[in-house]
């Protein structure tokens, strides 16, 4: 059962106490970084990848970010951190050692997007193109600081475009800030599932804590999946969810990272050996 109001940072903590391993999934946008209008502006606060550095060198801790973003992107804004970065709901997977797998042909489902892209351009011809975010097997239409006589305009003209049908392998789906149509088979539950079973964690356990934060509609998901294990999907900021757990913000999740790597630090691992 959901939490209504956000914990503290402690009350997390303390459900990793006797975990001897820990498994951290994270959305970034939202989660780890606060929204904005310029999406390549949403760089990690030194502190933030100061912690993120510090818990991944524990190999006790193993991290993923799990993002609708492309691994480019993720990329640019995590290069270098020893952590498995999975983009586009999980159609693309950079793992830890560096190892790049593309799960999907998305060939010519971005035909079929470039096609609805062109559409929407015609009948929003006021809209500015760099609102459409293109990556492979998804196109995104952002809408965060556009006022809301505009907004419900777009809005109309993306249902009235999936009422006239979509192609039977794309789906539609509203996020924070915007509409997404991508590959109807593809998810962040079943990224982070795939990589969960790429460590054999089947199910979490008193010594193996398995954790998804998340903001978003798109995370709910992962936060089935995460939950469906024995671990805890943790819903940031506000709105109904899946998860059985809520932190105030994004500065909440900062906390937490910060103090989970003074505790690895100050014990040589995440948790007891015991």
């Amino acid at each position: 059962m959901a939490i209504d109001a956000p914990l503290s940072v402690s009350s997390i903590l303390e459900l990793t106490e006797r975990c001897d391993r820990l498994f951290l999934a994270i959305d970034y946008d939202g989660t780890l970084v606060p929204f904005a209008v310029d999406r390549m502006s949403t760089l990690l606060a030194p502190a933030v990848r100061s912690s993120l550095d510090r818990l991944t060198a524990d190999p006790a801790c193993l991290v993923a970010i799990v993002s609708g973003r492309q691994l480019k992107d993720l990329e640019y804004f995590l290069g270098g951190l020893k952590a498995d970065l999975i983009g586009a709901h999980g159609q693309q997977w950079r793992r830890r050692d560096g190892a790049v797998l593309d799960t999907s042909d998305t060939s010519e489902l971005d035909r079929q997007l470039q096609e609805i892209a062109a559409k929407l351009q015609r009948a929003l011809p006021a809209l500015d193109g760099q609102r459409f975010e293109r990556k492979p097997g998804c196109l995104a239409l952002h809408l965060r600081a556009l006022d809301s006589d505009e907004a419900a305009h777009v809005e109309r003209a993306v249902h009235t475009l999936c009422r006239a049908g979509l192609p039977p392998r794309l789906t539609m789906h509203p996020f924070n800030g915007g509409f997404e149509f991508r590959n109807a088979a593809v998810d962040k539950g079943q990224a982070v599932a795939r990589w969960l079973d790429s460590h054999n964690i089947s199910r979490a356990s008193s010594r193996v804590g398995v954790f998804y934060l998340g903001d978003d509609r798109t995370d709910e998901d992962a936060f089935i999946e995460v939950e469906r294990r024995g671990g805890h999907g943790i819903k940031i900021g506000e709105g109904q969810t899946r998860a059985s757990l809520r932190l105030k913000d994004h500065r909440a999740v900062h906390q937490l990272l910060e103090q989970l790597a003074q505790k690895a630090a100050s014990e040589g691992g995440t948790h007891s050996d015991g």
